[in-house]
């Protein structure tokens, strides 16, 4: 079984809430187990690619460019600075 973390909070008469992965993406229901009905429905949604250019978060480790006098050592390898 496959975990995913959600925010969720209730807003007057309905439970709201997305999954921290795909922040753009909303459901809700009027009851928490609706909501977390409507969660699992938009999750095989994301997962199957049923919706058309989706967008994620995510993040990654890289290390930071240094410029030492005239010398530049990058992160993008392929970048040239043209002078």
């Amino acid at each position: 079984m496959m975990k995913q973390k959600f925010i969720y909070w209730q807003d007057d008469n309905l439970w709201i809430g997305y999954f921290e992965e795909f922040p753009d993406y909303w459901t809700q229901g009027e009851t928490l187990e609706e909501l977390k009905e409507n969660l699992r429905d938009l999750w095989w949604d994301l997962a199957s690619e049923n919706i058309p250019m989706k967008k994620a978060t995510g993040s990654k480790s890289v290390s930071p460019t240094i410029f030492i006098g005239s010398s530049e050592a990058s992160i993008f390898p392929d970048f040239r600075l043209i002078a």
